[in-house]
């Protein structure tokens, strides 16, 4: 798909040491207005977190009043398919900062992060929800079983912790520069996840991804991970935690520009019924 003009506005209604390069401009976005004012100030923390680590471009945040935020205005263009592999090392290098800062925090459980903010533990609500999932009916078409999710978030809590950010396409911006726009939600999560996000969304968005172009994103960030001495996401773990990921975005299908299912497979990691080889 070509790529098109974009501009972050901020117009929608929202859920509840060194810093990052703030992308600002003359102008404002306008006010972003949340359904809460707890709702606004954790959005605000995690703009603060998020530039503080110094590796991922965030807009100037203006004004914060009560239930609104104003950012700076941003003109950009959406990612599309062939700035995959360019947002995943961006991405990577904001996983790597991530991880350093959280270096005592063990992924499954909540861990402080200061002034009475907490990062939420992978495991228990994202356990709950795609068991819900799973149980719904319909179910999602997937591989996953109740067994495997169980198994996997267990195996996590054995993974270097790193953050879930929704990296979903339509949360980052090229100006060129790799601009983060999206701040309401950040959590514990191990290595890879929030890219899993990033692919599955652009697979739920532009069509099936040629398996070159999966491998391509996963190794881009195992390349900066290595660098940093960091054990890098598998093939395996991340086939996984793409696969959770389209369950958990499978009931926005026709809604948010997500079009189509979002079944990963990477090449040579195609998932079998008994997927739990670490």
């Amino acid at each position: 798909l070509r790529s098109t003009p974009s501009t972050w506005t901020g117009s929608k209604q929202r859920r509840s040491a060194r810093r990052s390069p703030s992308v600002s401009c003359p102008e404002s976005a306008g006010p972003l207005t949340y359904r809460t004012r707890a709702a606004a100030e954790t959005a605000a923390r995690n703009h603060a977190w998020i530039s503080g680590l110094g590796q991922l471009a965030v807009p100037a945040l203006l004004h914060q009043n009560d239930r609104q935020l104003v950012f700076a205005h941003i003109p950009g263009r959406h990612v599309t398919r062939n700035d995959l592999s360019s947002v995943a090392g961006s991405l990577a290098r904001f996983h790597v900062a991530a991880h350093r800062r959280l270096h005592d925090a063990r992924t499954n459980e909540d861990h402080p992060t200061g002034r009475g903010a907490v990062l939420t533990g992978f495991a228990e609500q994202r356990e709950r929800r795609l068991l819900q999932l799973l149980a719904s009916s319909p179910p999602p078409e997937t591989w996953l079983t109740p067994a495997l999710v169980r198994a996997w978030i267990l195996h996590a809590a054995d993974l270097p912790a790193a953050v879930y950010k929704d990296a979903n396409i339509r949360n980052f911006l090229l100006t060129p520069t790799v601009v983060a726009v999206d701040f309401d939600i950040i959590s514990l999560a191990p290595l890879g996840y929030d890219l899993a996000k990033l692919v599955v969304s652009a697979a739920m968005t532009y069509g099936p991804l040629d398996t070159s172009l999966e491998a391509k994103c996963l190794n881009t960030y195992n390349e900066h991970l290595s660098a940093a001495g960091l054990r890098i996401c598998t093939g395996q773990q991340f086939l996984t935690w793409a696969e959770m990921n389209h369950v958990l975005t499978s009931p926005y299908i026709g809604r948010n520009g997500y079009r189509f299912p979002g079944h990963m497979a990477v090449e040579g990691h195609r998932p079998t019924r008994r997927h739990l080889i670490w």
